[in-house]
């Protein structure tokens, strides 16, 4: 598995942003986390709906940590 690196965590696991699916758990630098709920790919990006109604987009050659 390919690792990124996050602020005040170091190296973590990771995966491409075109690979997540619903359930995975996003971290993010400093520790918090969210929820997948759904993902919609598109051409070069894919959406991401998170736990908390936030929704992010990511580029899907993007490596995003994972839990």
């Amino acid at each position: 598995m390919q690792t990124t690196h996050l602020q005040s965590i170091g190296t973590h696991q990771a995966k491409v942003a075109a690979e997540l699916k619903a359930g995975d758990v996003i971290v993010w630098n400093f520790g918090s986390t969210s929820e997948v709920l759904a993902v919609t790919p598109g051409a070069k990006t894919v959406v991401v709906s998170l736990s908390g109604g936030h929704t992010r987009r990511f580029s899907a050659s993007r490596l995003v940590a994972v839990q």
